[in-house]
């Protein structure tokens, strides 16, 4: 099956070269192995069904590897199920019946139920694992990359605002360098925007294959209760897809002072995770911005930087950047 790479123009810059956005997606061929990063069930329809179905019919594999089953999504619980109070029984029951709409919806895309795998984590706990045991957590998903041995991983982006979707990337990018050091990575993005300059290229999508995706996203009635029309508004002719940015070697962001007491930075490497309060980090201020100062960041590694307040908010305001050493390329 032929697939045309054009460059993308929907995000927040001049549209990149054809020939850089060429660079984006491999060709799809029976030589694809494909395993698709998904923090909970949805992502992978709403981001990737088109491309899942893209590489089966061009004799390629797809595995999926889902973190959460989704459990902590109360508002279309309460409207659906007609309860007000969650408990923990509620989010098992909810969780189990997510889990069950992505084996129908992966069935509608191709996908044999043999190819997802369930890691059964907690929905919005994903930074928390990072936090508790890293190493615990990129052993794991490392061995999925090991048994499936992919030759193109897709991921969440970095910037995505949701804040399982950013560690999921964090996790992936490094279980990846030691799993997978020439799969070929590519990242979606379903909360926030592309920003500037980054390298992207569209996937158009088939009469056929369109129809494929929308039909899997119809098999989440959890989500399509209160949120129908903005899933369904997802399901357009064409994906997109980027590469990984290149690492910063300064943190990205210049916080209000006012703002700095309550700020917490946690950084994520091979070499481990370790977190402060910004008062407390090894911040070294330069004229070209803030360096951390972290032996963990020897080889480079992720950084967030969060406002740890109880909020209905559950996005992140800054989320994570990748921090190279000097003289040093991105990790993947």
């Amino acid at each position: 099956m032929a697939v045309t790479i054009t460059a993308d123009g929907r995000f927040d810059g001049p549209p990149v070269s054809a020939a850089r956005a060429a660079m984006v997606l491999p060709p799809l061929n029976e030589r694809v192995r494909m395993l698709v990063v998904s923090p909970h069930p949805d992502d992978e329809s709403l981001a990737v069904g088109g491309l899942i179905q893209a590489v089966l019919d061009a004799g390629g594999t797809v595995d999926v590897l889902l973190l959460t089953d989704g459990d902590d999504n109360p508002w279309p619980q309460r409207f659906m199920e007609r309860r007000i109070v969650i408990d923990a029984q509620g989010r098992t029951r909810w969780g189990t019946r997510r889990r069950g709409e992505v084996r129908a919806a992966l069935a509608r895309l191709g996908v044999e139920e043999s190819s997802l795998h369930t890691l059964g984590w907690h929905d919005m706990d994903i930074t928390g694992c990072l936090s508790r045991d890293a190493a615990a957590a990129v052993t794991t998903i490392s061995a999925v990359i090991t048994a499936t041995a992919p030759t193109l991983m897709v991921l969440p982006a970095l910037g995505d605002r949701h804040p399982d979707h950013g560690s999921a990337h964090v996790m992936a990018r490094l279980a990846a360098r030691a799993a997978a050091p020439d799969a070929h990575i590519v990242t979606y993005m379903i909360h926030g925007r592309m920003a500037a300059g980054t390298v992207a290229a569209r996937l158009p999508l088939s009469t056929a294959i369109e129809s494929g995706k929308r039909k899997a996203v119809l098999e989440y009635r959890t989500q399509l209760s209160l949120s129908g029309k903005r899933l369904l508004g997802m399901v357009q002719p064409e994906e997109t897809f980027t590469l990984p940015s290149p690492p910063h070697t300064t943190l990205p962001w210049q916080p209000p002072v006012w703002v700095r007491p309550g700020l917490r930075l946690l950084v994520v490497s091979g070499q481990g995770s370790g977190s402060w309060l910004w008062r407390d980090a090894p911040l070294e201020k330069t004229r070209r911005g803030w360096i951390l100062r972290d032996p963990r960041l020897e080889r480079g590694g992720f950084v967030k930087l969060s406002l740890p307040l109880r909020s209905p908010w559950i996005f992140d305001h800054w989320g994570w950047a990748e921090l190279a050493p000097p003289g040093a390329g991105s990790l993947a």
